[in-house]
Formats: C-alpha cells, sequence, structure tokens
C-alpha cells in the first residue's frame, strides 16, 4: 500500500510539476491570447447564459486556467461525494414514503412541509430501482485549513453537466500541452454511465426505451446547456407543448404521428412539470404527467419533488439524519446552519445575525438571501424583526472564508475565491461522480456565500483531477439513436458528407470527421425566428474527440 501511494503521489507531482512549467513557459501575454480565442469558441460554439433579471443573454466567460487536483484529493472528494448522494438518496425515499424521519423527530415536520419543494402531489413515486435520488450536484469550497466543505445540495435538476463538458473542450484546444500532460481524468465515461442510467431509469418491461430532455425552451437561462446535453446524448429536445398524455402513457407529437416516450431527462422545475396537480398558471409542464408518473408509465429523471431536498433548513439536520441512517459523520462536512424555528437556533442566529448568511426557507418567504455583514444597524433591525415575525421561515448559515484560485485578468494573474459544483448520476446502486466539475460561481474577492452571486465575470474552467495513470483519449461524441428527433446538420468543414439518413431519423456522423447537431428538435422548426441567438447554432462544430 505505501508503494502504491507512493507511486500515485510521484505521478501526480509529475503532473503538477508539468502544468506549472506549461504555465511558467507561456507567459502573461500568450496566456491572454488564448483566453480570447476561448472566447472566440465559444462565441461560435453559441454558449450563453440568459439572465432573467436583467433581461439579457450574457455570453459565457472563460478563465483557461484550471484548478489541478491531484488524485489522491479527488479520491477522497469522490467518496465524500458518493457518501452524501446516497445519504440524500434515503432522505428522498423517506421523506415521500415512511417519513420516519418525521415520526421520530430527528426532522420537524414543519421543516418539510414549510418548504416549497416538498411536492405533497408527488407522494409515493418511486422510480425503478433502488436510487430514487437519479442525478445530485453539490456546491463545495475549501476554508482556510484547506478542507472542502459543502455549501449547498442540488437536487431538483442540476445544472452545470452541459457548461463543464463545453469548458473543458475549449480549455483542450487552446492549452492542448497543458491538457495532455496534466494526465486529466476524461469526462467521456461520465456521459457514457449517464446515458446508460436513463436506459435503466425506464419503466419495467421496456427493452428500447425512448427517452427526451425535457426543457422550458430557448429563453431559459441555462437553454444552452439544454442543446449540448440533447446533442451529446443522442436524445431529442422537447418543449411541454411536444408532449401529451393518452391513457397508455406519454407520447411525443412527431410529423403525422404520436411516439411513445418512457424516460424524461427534465430542466423544468418540479412544480412547474403539470399544471393539473402542480402549479395551475404553468405553461412548461406536461398535463398529466404526475399521474402518468405515479402510475409509472413514465420515468421523470430527477423524480418530480427531489426539490425537497435542496431545502436550506436541511442543513441543520443532516448531521443528524447521516448518524441515523448511515450511523456515522459525513466525510464531507456541511457549512454550520440553525433554523430559526428552534429556539436554540433562533438564539444562535439573532446574537450573530452581522456575522451570518441569512436565508429564506423557501422562495415564498419573500426574501432573497441575505448577507448580514452587508447590511446596515437599520437594516439588521428590520431583518431581526422579520425573523421574530416568523421564525420557521429563515435559516442562519455560517460565513465561509473559502479559499482563493489563480485567476487570469489584463493585470495577471491574480487570486480570487470561487466556488466548484460536482455532479453524481446514479450507477449500479451507488453512485458514479463526474471527475472534476464545473465552476458554481465567478471567480471573486467575495467570502463565503457572497461568491456564489453570478456577474459577467470569467468562470474558471473548473478542477481537472489527476489521474493515477495515463489513460488513452476517449471521445465524447453524440450517442447513436435511431428514433433521436436532433437534426444533424452537414458541417461546413467536413468534406464529403458527415451523415445521412432523413431529418426525422438521423445517423450519428462519422467520430473522423466534423460534426453538428441543432438543438432544436424537428417539432419546434417552425419557431427558428422567434429564438435568441446560440439556440440553434451548432453544439458540436468539429471539436477535438478528447473530452
Amino acid at each position: 500500500m505505501l508503494r502504491r501511494d507512493g507511486r500515485r503521489a510521484g505521478r501526480d507531482a509529475r503532473a503538477l510539476d508539468a502544468a506549472g512549467r506549461a504555465l511558467r513557459g507561456l507567459g502573461t501575454a500568450a496566456l491572454l491570447d488564448r483566453r480570447a480565442e476561448a472566447a472566440r469558441l465559444l462565441d461560435q460554439d453559441g454558449v450563453v447564459y440568459h439572465a432573467y433579471e436583467d433581461q439579457r443573454s450574457d455570453a459565457w466567460l472563460l478563465d483557461p486556467l484550471p484548478t489541478v487536483l491531484t488524485s489522491r484529493e479527488w479520491l477522497l472528494l469522490e467518496a465524500g461525494l458518493i457518501e452524501r448522494a446516497e445519504l440524500l438518496n434515503l432522505v428522498l425515499e423517506d421523506l415521500y414514503g415512511a417519513r420516519d424521519l418525521l415520526r421520530r423527530g430527528i426532522v420537524p415536520p414543519e421543516v418539510v412541509y414549510g418548504h416549497d419543494g416538498f411536492l405533497r402531489a408527488c407522494d409515493g413515486i418511486r422510480l425503478p430501482g433502488t436510487q430514487q435520488l437519479f442525478s445530485y450536484a453539490a456546491d463545495l469550497g475549501r476554508d482556510a485549513s484547506g478542507a472542502w466543505v459543502v455549501v449547498s445540495d442540488r437536487a431538483q435538476a442540476p445544472s452545470g453537466f452541459g457548461y463543464a463538458l463545453e469548458n473543458r473542450l475549449v480549455v483542450s484546444r487552446v492549452l492542448p500541452s497543458l491538457y495532455r500532460d496534466a494526465h486529466v481524468h476524461r469526462l467521456a465515461p461520465f456521459f457514457r454511465q449517464l446515458r446508460t442510467a436513463l436506459q435503466e431509469a425506464a419503466p419495467p418491461g421496456v427493452d428500447d426505451p425512448r427517452i427526451v430532455v425535457l426543457s422550458p425552451g430557448p429563453w431559459n437561462e441555462t437553454a444552452f446547456e439544454h442543446g449540448i446535453l440533447a446533442s451529446t446524448l443522442g436524445y431529442p429536445l422537447v418543449e411541454g407543448a411536444d408532449l401529451t398524455v393518452r391513457r397508455d402513457g406519454v407520447w411525443m407529437r412527431s410529423l403525422g404521428r404520436l411516439e411513445p416516450v418512457h424516460v424524461i431527462l427534465r430542466r423544468v422545475d418540479g412544480d412547474s412539470c403539470d399544471p393539473l396537480e402542480l402549479r395551475a398558471d404553468s405553461l412548461l409542464g406536461v398535463p398529466g404527467l404526475v399521474e402518468a408518473s405515479r402510475r409509472g408509465v413514465v420515468s421523470v429523471v430527477n423524480t418530480l419533488g427531489s426539490s425537497a431536498l435542496e431545502n436550506p433548513a436541511l442543513l441543520a439536520y443532516l448531521p443528524r439524519i447521516s448518524r441515523h441512517l448511515l450511523g456515522r459523520e459525513l466525510r464531507l462536512p456541511t457549512v454550520p446552519s440553525w433554523w430559526c424555528g428552534d429556539e436554540d437556533g433562533r438564539a444562535e442566529v439573532l446574537a450573530r445575525l452581522d456575522e451570518l448568511v441569512v436565508r429564506p426557507l423557501s422562495r415564498g418567504a419573500g426574501s432573497a438571501t441575505v448577507f448580514g455583514w452587508e447590511l446596515s444597524n437599520h437594516e439588521l433591525e428590520e431583518l431581526r424583526a422579520r425573523i421574530e415575525a416568523r421564525p420557521g421561515a429563515w435559516v442562519g448559515q455560517e460565513r465561509v472564508i473559502t479559499s482563493s484560485t489563480p485567476t487570469l485578468t489584463d493585470d495577471g494573474l491574480v487570486a480570487r475565491r470561487s466556488l466548484l459544483r460536482s455532479f453524481a448520476v446514479a450507477r449500479n446502486d451507488s453512485y458514479a461522480v463526474m471527475p472534476g466539475g464545473s465552476p458554481a460561481s465567478r471567480p471573486t474577492t467575495a467570502t463565503g456565500a457572497s461568491a456564489i452571486r453570478r456577474a459577467r465575470s470569467p468562470r474558471t474552467p473548473g478542477s481537472w483531477p489527476a489521474s493515477p495513470s495515463t489513460s488513452p483519449a476517449s471521445g465524447c461524441r453524440p450517442g447513436r439513436s435511431s428514433r433521436a428527433s436532433t437534426r444533424w446538420r452537414r458541417c461546413p468543414r467536413a468534406s464529403p458528407r458527415t451523415s445521412s439518413g432523413s431529418a426525422a431519423t438521423p445517423s450519428a456522423p462519422s467520430p473522423s470527421r466534423g460534426c453538428c447537431a441543432s438543438s432544436t428538435t424537428g417539432a419546434r422548426s417552425s419557431r427558428a425566428a422567434t429564438t435568441p441567438p446560440g439556440w440553434r447554432r451548432c453544439a458540436r462544430c468539429c471539436r477535438p474527440s478528447r473530452a
């Protein structure tokens, strides 16, 4: 074991030394040129982030400098993420099943029922198999001691898969020698496992499931990611109006016929998925989808109601839940939190109001997240009065001083704070973790939860976990699907033609040539004139196969 650890440490040291030499050899001027090239590639691929608040589309800015993790550090982080996903899976199963955690008093009922992410209509809905939490993401940061800590959990429809892939592909093109010498874990195996997991989530008795990606539409803030996910996985990208529920299941409207749908990878908030049983004013969902899920004729992932796990007050009880369900403390600690509905927790929050992050239990609490140290004395008193009036509607969290990471600016490298979002998907009664991840926030000089706020500033490409051994590059190309309605278009660099077949039933492009896929399905192609820039643009034009 010591010899094996020594060999791994040696490989890690060589990978880090190679990365350091590559960066030092380039210099600031060359790195700025690489950043400009990355911005050009992102613009060419149409990578944008739609900001609802400002009614604008922001270009996805990318800092090409990654954070390289040693293989040993990544193995420890990966084990902690798997453990946390397994625990939250047990919690989700209990909340919509026996509710033993509530009956035993481990979690107060007010914490669960007071959160708008708990959907009563979804009680009893189950996916095939043991894993009810299909995918999971955690926002992570290093504290002052260098240890990783979880700032928040993402379980509704975790976003960032597609941006992580796009970041990795772009940086591998602008810094190819650094990417090669660092022996980075590839992302392609993770996306293959994601595709396999979707197939295994099909209802019992379905051998060849039809899978679709359900998107809110082209103006959603992460619409680009929905397109690249559909393209990479080889599944149709649909909106709620493209689907209909009939007595025997869910169907997709196609040219002159209806086609059955067995698995829905949703990117729509759970409470907007069905206007009949959830939000009556929703235009994004499919009427009758909850009943179809309840009957087991379709699998919706993530499970409807999984947003209950994003309850900020649940973080205060997660250590107690872990000891009850797993019999041990979590490997990845959670940021210390206090629910103000508990008398002791409320006293702690009110005594340190100017030091803590104060979050509403639900979006309906009438306030956004508040950072106590940014408030004036008058604002602190107003917040104190609001907490005392409705204590159960508020949660206090410790301010986390996250460690800094090198960030490229016009003036050179500066130290800025950032968070990492890591992803996991259910596989073989456990979870598979994406190597590295994507930035959960922009690099910033702010600390703790302040770093979560987005703005027009470069994002880092996330973390690169060094592989313990050099593995051959594996591609991450669109999967084959004889019935996928993603429309292939001829790549301008490809000669001769790169694809064959009709628009409705394309074949996958040749991996040795360029490939392009429209991120809009044939059913929505008539709306091309009203969609924003980037929604129909090529998502995978002539990229290298190493992901």
